[in-house]
């Protein structure tokens, strides 16, 4: 698929950058008219219908993290003190990391943002942008193992788990 500039993609979303899309069609629908505020009253709002030039592998959200991934955000926490602060928080919440005594199981990726956010907002440790870079982070990791985006079973925060549904994230959508 291809997008021009007049095409929404998300500069910030929950799990970063990307072009959110879901595969239901009445989800998509509250999606528009919940942002319809944000382009011109007289824009024609339209969904639309994605299919991918070349299959994209994506890294799915919900599945425990690998020893890898925790092992790069270890290696992101040592880079700033913000990320110290709120990764060891979010390690520590989940007993997971190099300096805790692992329980054996591992909390998904998504649950370590939303915890990683969580912290940050509680305790104020950094801008936005450098909490968005912990993402760009783990995102240029996952790209190098061949993935090209994130997915995730959406609908269970906004929807209150009524109506759920898959969302891909795609990191280039060209």
């Amino acid at each position: 698929f291809e997008l021009d500039s007049s095409s929404h993609y998300s500069a910030r979303g929950l799990f970063g950058q990307g072009l959110y899309t879901t595969d239901d069609l009445i989800t998509a629908g509250k999606y528009r008219k919940k942002n319809r505020k944000l382009v011109p009253e007289n824009a024609n709002q339209v969904i639309y219908k994605i299919t991918e030039k070349q299959p994209v592998k994506f890294f799915d959200l919900d599945q425990p993290v690998t020893k890898d991934i925790i092992n790069k955000l270890e290696e992101i926490q040592g880079t700033f003190v913000g990320y110290d602060e709120v990764i060891g928080r979010t390690f520590d919440t989940f007993n997971i990391g190099s300096y805790n005594k692992s329980s054996g199981k591992n909390p998904s990726l998504a649950q370590i943002i939303k915890e990683i956010r969580l912290n940050n907002k509680a305790n104020n440790n950094m801008s936005i942008d450098d909490l968005d870079n912990i993402i760009i982070e783990i995102e240029e990791f996952l790209r190098s193992k061949g993935f090209g985006g994130f997915t995730h079973q959406g609908g269970n925060l906004a929807g209150k788990g009524k109506r759920l549904h898959q969302v891909k994230i795609y990191w280039d959508p060209q």
